[in-house]
Parts: C-alpha cells; structure tokens; sequence
C-alpha cells in the first residue's frame, strides 16, 4: 500500500511527490537444490517522483491529492482505485437508428 508522504523539490527545483513503499517486494532468481527458484524478499523503499511520472504511476496528477493529511501519510490506493474506476455515462441511453421499418 503506497503511502503520499508530501512534496519535496528535487536536485532541479522540481516538486516531486514523496511516496512510500513500506510493503513492497523484490524478486529474484537463485539456484537452490540444483534449480531455478523465485525468492521474493521484502524491499522497502521510498520515491520521489515528479509530476509525470507519479502520473504515469498512480494515473493521476497532483491536484488528486489531499491538501492535509496525518503525519503518518496518505495512502494513495484509494486514489489509484478511484482512477481506475470507469466512469458511468450520463443521460439517456443512446437510441438505435431508425431506418423507416415497420413491423
């Protein structure tokens, strides 16, 4: 569950989201008992990501996140879950076209 920890400027003055990864995982692969094997292994980590890529990341801009919130962050899956929602259409449903058939 990534976490909006705030903005920070970057080396070149960009603002950058910083974002934390506290359950994040890393695979890799080793040879144990003479086979190939997944080790998975915990890799917490933190990122700051500027505009467009936290963007192409979470899909969305920097608008969707919170004015305030707790020191201990934000956490940015409902957002990514609100992104990928689809949006319902409004209004009436369209009409399937009349072509002059009577029956």
């Amino acid at each position: 569950m990534p976490t909006f920890k705030g903005f920070e400027k970057n080396e070149q003055g960009q603002t950058c989201a910083v974002v934390d990864f506290p359950d994040a995982r890393k695979t890799s692969f080793a040879v144990v008992n003479g086979a190939i094997a997944q080790i998975e292994t915990a890799n917490p980590h933190e990122e700051r990501l500027p505009e467009d890529a936290f963007q192409a990341k979470f899909k969305v801009d920097f608008g969707a996140l919170p004015a305030t919130f707790p020191d201990e962050g934000f956490s940015l899956d409902t957002i990514a879950t609100a992104a990928d929602a689809k949006p319902t259409p409004s209004g009436p449903a369209p009409r399937a076209p009349d072509h002059g058939n009577t029956m």
